[in-house]
């Protein structure tokens, strides 16, 4: 197992043509991580990036107080390009991905975008957000859409999965496709699927049998590159790499050993209260974040630990399933919150 850029707030990563690894970082910039093993890296706050064919690189700007930036990197800092400039005005950024003639693709709040390097393009017939974007080494673009499961742009319409799925599976966290259209998915409730298309729906697979300790861990982001190897990245941000699809060694969740979090009450419908384990230590600061089920942050708080318990309003979060993640340096702990 290799743990790339730990503790670093990871929110999207991509492999370049030349195997090097670009890592985009909530708050710390662009992290690059070359074959060679050298490193450098780009200030920003950013919500995804993706290489080109050709090796252009472009992220998701965060940091603008102006949404719909999509930002190119240059030697010299940063190419500014705008989807407002084509009349399409984005509030929220979910994905990026480049195909193999380095057209760019965007999921977003409107759903998804097509971008040639001059013209930002909205794809018409899926009407709802995209959480997640992916080519298949055939040259298909895939999505994840909001409130349900992947679908296949065909260059004209979307080809939806919905019927492969059980009808009590709300949507997938994240996803992508590997060699011969087989798709990787995962839920936080349900764990790991599998699907190859040969029968009438994806298979359903516990998570343990790819080392981690949860049947059902939660995975914001999976990728495949070219060796089809399988990248997550999940809990705080870290990034597994599982080398050979099957393998029962080669994967583990550095937060399988994360204690139990005590909320009250749970499920929960104005207020929940979490109350700080007894065993932090007095001696540094705690990290309290909280995500949704697509892996969008909704909140991010440093705590006191002699503060002992965090008191959080609900009236402005939509009902749905939440993951409480609490670190203190490498001690973790976490629960899941149902807000109705």
């Amino acid at each position: 197992m290799d743990c790339i850029g730990c503790d670093q707030g990871i929110v999207d990563l991509a492999i370049g043509p030349d195997s090097t690894l670009y890592i985009a970082q909530e708050f710390r910039g662009l992290l690059i991580k070359e074959a060679t093993g050298a490193e450098s890296s780009r200030s920003g706050m950013l919500d995804g990036v993706t290489v080109t064919p050709d090796g252009a690189i472009f992220v998701l700007d965060r940091a603008s107080f102006t949404p719909g930036n999509v930002l190119q990197v240059v030697d010299t800092g940063y190419i500014n390009f705008n989807t407002a400039d084509d009349g399409l005005e984005v509030s929220t950024f979910y994905d990026i991905t480049a195909d193999t003639s380095g057209i760019i693709w965007i999921g977003c709040d409107l759903g998804l975008i097509s971008f040639d390097g001059e013209t930002f393009e909205l794809k018409a017939g899926l009407d709802r957000a995209v959480f997640n974007v992916v080519q298949t080494n055939t040259g298909d673009i895939w999505v994840r859409p909001s409130n349900a499961h992947p679908a296949r742009w065909t260059g004209t319409e979307f080809e939806s999965t919905n019927d492969r799925f059980p009808p009590t599976l709300f949507q997938l966290d994240a996803f992508d496709v590997a060699d011969e259209g087989v798709l990787w998915g995962s839920s936080s409730l349900r764990g790991i699927f599998i699907d190859d298309f040969s029968g009438t729906e994806a298979t359903q697979v516990d998570a343990t049998i790819y080392g981690f300790e949860d049947a059902s861990p939660f995975i914001r982001r999976i990728l495949v590159d070219a060796k089809n190897r399988i990248w997550m990245t999940g809990d705080f941000g870290f990034a597994l790499k599982l080398e050979k699809q099957g393998s029962t060694t080669s994967l583990r969740d550095p937060l399988a050993e994360a204690q139990p979090l005590q909320i009250f009450p749970n499920p929960a419908r104005e207020t929940v209260q979490i109350t700080l384990p007894q065993s932090i230590s007095r001696a540094s600061e705690v990290e309290l974040r909280i995500y949704d089920l697509t892996g969008k942050p909704v909140l991010e708080r440093t705590i006191a630990p002699s503060q002992g318990q965090q008191n959080l309003t609900l009236h402005d979060w939509p009902p749905g399933v939440y993951h409480i993640l609490l670190r203190q340096q490498n001690n973790y702990w976490r629960s899941k919150l149902l807000h109705y």
